[in-house]
């Protein structure tokens, strides 16, 4: 099964409450950011970091999370009191939902208006890569793509965000990707981080696979 987008959500909210995207279902990967002026307080139940870095008055973090049978309509995500932020949830199918990075970097940059992430180097074929950027602007402008890449979020409320993505055909080296935002140049970061194929049973009956004899019927690895 190949990678594919499903859907996605964004939101601006004190604490940070992120709605489940559309059509997401059993066995799918949700990829969560954050982007905060102070600093993420509290994560909902399920989801692990991939990666964080602080860059001025902006703090990106990337989250995951294999959705599983009975998934609530939202994730409040908490920060701290009265700190700008905002955030979204993106669902992909097709995922290795066990281990769903294959590779992932991020870094902090200067004041600029582009918002670099560092290259990366897979070892899967396959992989579809993920660009997340967030600038501390007050959200006045938009979002570039980096080159190659197809736009998923384009979010310029306040802590404005972005997300792109480009299917990979082999593995190596991504290089390092930019984008470019067309409002004022601020202290920003950057990151990239590289799916896995492999979508198929949900994770936790691949995590648990076995085979023994019980009551002498034998049971297989699932």
């Amino acid at each position: 099964m190949p990678i594919a987008f499903i859907n996605m959500t964004t939101a601006y909210n004190d604490p940070l409450v992120i709605n489940k995207p559309v059509d997401t279902a059993e066995g799918d990967v949700m990829i969560a950011m954050t982007c905060v002026q102070g600093a993420v307080t509290g994560v909902p139940a399920g989801w692990a970091l991939s990666r964080y870095v602080a860059s001025g008055q902006v703090r990106l973090s990337v989250y995951w999370k294999a959705a599983g049978p009975a998934e609530p309509p939202s994730y409040q995500f908490d920060v701290t009191v009265g700190a700008d932020c905002s955030g979204s949830i993106q669902t992909w199918r097709g995922v290795n939902n066990a281990v769903p990075f294959n590779a992932s970097g991020i870094q902090a940059n200067a004041s600029s208006k582009n918002i670099e992430a560092p290259s990366i180097t897979t070892t899967l074929d396959g992989c579809m890569l993920i660009f997340c950027g967030t600038t501390a602007s007050g959200g006045t402008g938009s979002f570039t793509p980096p080159g190659g890449m197809t736009e998923r979020i384009d979010y310029n409320v306040q802590r404005p965000h972005t997300s792109d993505s480009e299917q990979l055909a082999g593995a190596g080296a991504t290089g390092i990707r930019t984008a470019v935002y067309s409002g004022s140049g601020y202290t920003n970061a950057g990151y990239l981080g590289a799916l896995a194929p492999g979508g198929g049973s949900p994770y936790w009956l691949r995590k648990n696979r076995w085979q023994r004899i019980v009551n002498g019927l034998q049971e297989h690895e699932l």
